[in-house]
């Protein structure tokens, strides 16, 4: 069967969204996501995905377009999950913006958990890539970086006007440590290790807070 019969085939029966096709194909997400982590995505080949799920490398084909479109069907739209949660946070004035900042962290935070390995496989492994990547899928993870680093920095703006953090702390700066904090969790992290990822989020929380906030008595 030639590879445009293959491909086909797979459009026709993606449409079928009840069908032992779409739950195979699923499941082949799942497997190649694992494998990403363990070995990494460029060392990882679609051979290996086949043996892994105990087919062979022609039927891994009908149900999947190859290796890049198995990494972006596993990430998905985790990235732009929780970003509507993030901008209801960052807009409750109700809250200090220590509080929301927080609040931000610990959602992102929760996100990695939640799917893992994926963004954590994105993280290591494509990240890096997006910014030259012209395809529909990076720039909706671009649009959704921005935003988030918008959320941040507004938040630490807002933050030192209300003189709950330090002035002397460039916003830029404070920003990238948090960011660094949080991305850097993918060569340590797992959800079933010694911390949860509230204890991690609370803990970032933490140094980050203690290292821009104020001293008492000088607000």
């Amino acid at each position: 069967m030639t590879k445009s019969n293959i491909a086909k085939r797979r459009a026709t029966a993606k449409l079928d969204s009840d069908s032992d096709y779409v739950a195979r194909r699923n499941e082949l997400i799942v497997i190649a996501a694992q494998l990403f982590r363990e070995k990494g995505y460029a060392a990882t080949r679609p051979q290996d995905i086949a043996e892994r799920a105990g087919i062979d490398r022609a039927s891994l084909y009908y149900y999947i377009g190859g290796k890049e479109e198995l990494f972006r069907e596993s990430l998905g739209d985790i990235v732009a999950a929780d970003i509507g949660a993030a901008t209801r946070i960052a807009g409750d004035k109700t809250l200090p913006p220590s509080e929301r900042l927080g609040q931000v962290m610990a959602g992102l935070m929760r996100g990695f958990a939640t799917s893992y390995p994926q963004m954590f496989v994105y993280i290591q492994e494509r990240m890096h890539l997006i910014d030259t990547d012209d395809s529909e899928w990076a720039r909706k993870l671009q649009k959704v970086t921005r935003s988030y680093e918008d959320i941040i920095m507004e938040l630490l703006i807002e933050g030192q006007e209300s003189g709950e953090f330090d002035a002397d702390v460039e916003p830029m700066i404070a920003m990238y440590a948090l960011f660094g904090m949080l991305n850097w969790t993918h060569r340590w992290f797992t959800p079933d290790g010694r911390l949860s990822h509230e204890q991690v989020s609370a803990m970032f929380k933490k140094i980050l807070l203690n290292g821009i906030c104020q001293p008492p008595g000088q607000k």
